[in-house]
């Protein structure tokens, strides 16, 4: 038993959850001891691919998009977290679950597309009016390519190849009449953080900046693909409303489409993204008991805004650089190894060990998950038995999913997290009823172009984007 493992956890009387927690507070974390820094590096070099990757690169990016949707954590006390040099000792964990803040509701809310409700910055507001099409703002602004403008960034450049349409670049916004322009001042207004996305060191301006409600949705092609998709959706169910359209009715009619939207959405990740990169059966558990797991972890958070859905730290941290690892990209992706840094950090945020989260799993919830023998995990001896969450999800994924899904612990912790946030928003498509199948299906919505949405896939062949 190592001292960090003896760190207190967690005193639910005396503090509000700012956001994030620890699914399994007393578990023990992750080896750790003299020989931790060298061992974490050892791990990153033995997690080459044993055989080709057979996940759609897709769901790495669905994932992404879907954390990015839910969380975006800050913290109070930024050096209180920060990984120096080889300082990696794990931090109490009671500390951390207050030092740690989700700017971000917790709630599959599409507040990336939509913009986040909790901004009360007047500049950010104002930033967060351009998210609205001026001529009809029951539509959202979505940006177009003249013949003659040069794409600056990767994603830019990737999406005109896509078609006619791009993400609302600041070059746009600073075009437009007198009324609505964003100037340079207004840009100086906006928080440091904020204001560092849209203006250089140099002082330049960042022109080709998307100005979207989750600026992280523009890192990639594929990232941008999925935002400028959704956006397209919300305002092709615009172009459906049912009834018709009055004078000053772009409330009414956006508050329709936005619901539309975010149905497709929670259906798309149940029965989409979920049934292709869980386990089934670990699926099938997790939604015949309505997220048994979450339910009570959500009970141990005392919410600061209740409203509010906490992200456990063991998904947020320990999924997405395994899903990252697994999915099929070009061949030079496929051969990186985890990044060294991510291990870092997890070690410094006390994260559990993979092994100590299955015994915790097994005991409370009655579940059977098998832990892998020590000697297929790694041959780094200091991590066999106390293996950290991201590296043993990655290989249950490679052992017990063939490279094809999450084994039974990562396909637990995502099901277990999406499927809980849903079944805790009255609004969800888990929850409402529809009229052919009981429960809410994209049959019972407006087709687009004659197309019901039924994948992702889907979704983008529909708006004609590959």
């Amino acid at each position: 038993m190592t001292p960090h493992e003896r760190a207190p956890h967690h005193d639910h009387d005396t503090d509000d959850c700012t956001g994030f927690d620890y699914m399994f507070p007393d578990a023990d974390g992750a080896a750790y001891d003299h020989t931790t820094l060298g061992g974490l590096d050892a791990l990153c070099a033995e997690l080459t691919p044993a055989r080709p990757r057979q996940m759609p690169a897709a769901m790495a990016h669905i994932g992404r998009f879907i954390l990015n949707d839910i969380a975006q954590q800050t913290a109070t006390d930024p050096e209180y977290l920060r990984v120096t040099g080889s300082q990696v000792t794990p931090r109490a964990r009671n500390r951390i679950r207050h030092v740690l803040v989700n700017e971000k509701s917790g709630r599959l809310a599409l507040d990336s597309i939509y913009g986040n409700p909790r901004v009360t910055h007047p500049a950010l507001r104002r930033f967060s009016a351009l998210l609205r099409d001026s001529n009809d703002p029951a539509k959202m602004r979505i940006g177009r390519f003249t013949p003659t403008e040069v794409t600056a960034t990767a994603t830019a450049t990737a999406l005109r190849q896509k078609g006619p349409h791009d993400l609302v670049r600041l070059h746009q916004v600073m075009k437009q009449g007198a009324d609505e322009a964003i100037t340079r001042k207004d840009l100086l207004d906006l928080p440091q953080d904020a204001r560092e996305l849209f203006i250089r060191r140099d002082g330049a301006l960042n022109l080709h900046r998307a100005v979207i409600g989750d600026s992280r949705n523009d890192r990639s092609p594929d990232l941008s693909a999925l935002h400028l998709a959704l956006l397209s959706l919300h305002n092709a169910f615009v172009d459906c409303y049912p009834l018709p359209r009055a004078d000053n009715d772009y409330a009414q009619v956006h508050a329709w489409a936005r619901r539309e939207v975010r149905l497709h959405y929670h259906w798309l990740i149940l029965h989409d993204y979920l049934p292709q990169i869980c386990d089934r059966d670990v699926l099938k558990r997790v939604l015949d008991g309505r997220a048994t797991l979450y339910r009570a972890f959500r009970a141990g958070c005392r919410l600061a805004a209740p409203e509010h859905q906490p992200i456990p730290l063991e998904f947020k941290l320990g999924i997405p650089p395994a899903l990252a690892h697994l999915t099929n990209t070009d061949s030079q992706a496929t051969s990186r190894k985890l990044d060294s840094r991510t291990l870092y950090q997890n070690q410094r945020l006390n994260l559990p060990s993979a092994q100590a989260c299955i015994a915790q799993l097994n005991k409370t919830q009655g579940t059977e998950i098998p832990v892998i023998a020590p000697t297929d995990l790694t041959a780094v001896r200091t991590f066999a038995r106390q293996t950290p969450l991201c590296v043993y999800i990655l290989k249950e994924a490679e052992i017990l999913g063939q490279g094809k899904r999450l084994g039974p612990l990562g396909s637990t912790l995502v099901a277990e997290t999406l499927v809980g946030i849903l079944s805790n928003d009255h609004a969800s498509a888990l929850l409402q009823r529809g009229a052919t199948t009981g429960l809410w299906h994209p049959t019972d919505s407006t087709a687009i172009s004659g197309v019901t949405i039924e994948s992702f896939e889907s979704l983008m062949r529909v708006l004609d984007l590959p």
